[in-house]
C-alpha cells in the first residue's frame, strides 16, 4: 500500500539532540495537554497520554524548543508548530494519501495508520503550510481512488 519503505520516525531519538533538556512526566497536568516546554530546560508530558498521543506531543514540544517558543504560542504560529511536527512525523504525501484511500476517506483511521493523533493528522493536511506539490499529491489519489 504505501510507496514509502521507510519506518515511521521516532521522535524520543531526537532527545539526543537536546541533552540540556529534562523530561518529565506528570500525573497532574490536565487531560486536554499533552505536553508543554518552557522551552529552556523542560518539558512535561502527561502521564496519561497515550502512546500516539506521546510520539506526537514529543515531537511537537521539540518544534517549540527548535523555533525559541517558551510555550504554547497563538493562532497561526501554533499551527505552523503543529504542522511540522506532523511533517516531521509522516514526511512523505505518498503515505499520506495511501492512508487516506486505503481508510476510504476515513481521517480518524488514517491517522491510526500513519501513528498520527487526530490533532497532527489534521495539521498534516492544512493547506496553509503544505508545498503545493504535497496537496496535488494527495489530492489526486485521493480523489483518483475515492470518486473515480
Amino acid at each position: 500500500m504505501s510507496t514509502s519503505s521507510k519506518p515511521h520516525p521516532h521522535p524520543w531519538a531526537e532527545w539526543a539532540k537536546f541533552p540540556h533538556i529534562r523530561i518529565w512526566w506528570r500525573h497532574d497536568l490536565p487531560d486536554h495537554v499533552l505536553g508543554k516546554t518552557d522551552g529552556v530546560r523542560n518539558v512535561w508530558h502527561n502521564i496519561k497520554a497515550l502512546q500516539v498521543e506521546r510520539r506526537c506531543s514529543t515531537r511537537h514540544e521539540q518544534e517549540h524548543i527548535l523555533a525559541g517558543h517558551d510555550g504554547c504560542q497563538e493562532g497561526r504560529v501554533e499551527a505552523l508548530i503543529q504542522w511540522r511536527a506532523a511533517k516531521w512525523l509522516c514526511p512523505n504525501p505518498h503515505d499520506v494519501a495511501d492512508a487516506i484511500v486505503w481508510a476510504d476517506g476515513d481521517l480518524h483511521l488514517a491517522a491510526d495508520h500513519l501513528w498520527l493523533d487526530m490533532t497532527r493528522m489534521e495539521a498534516r493536511l492544512d493547506r496553509r503550510f503544505m508545498h503545493p506539490a504535497e496537496a496535488r499529491v494527495i489530492e489526486k489519489k485521493c480523489s483518483e481512488e475515492l470518486h473515480p
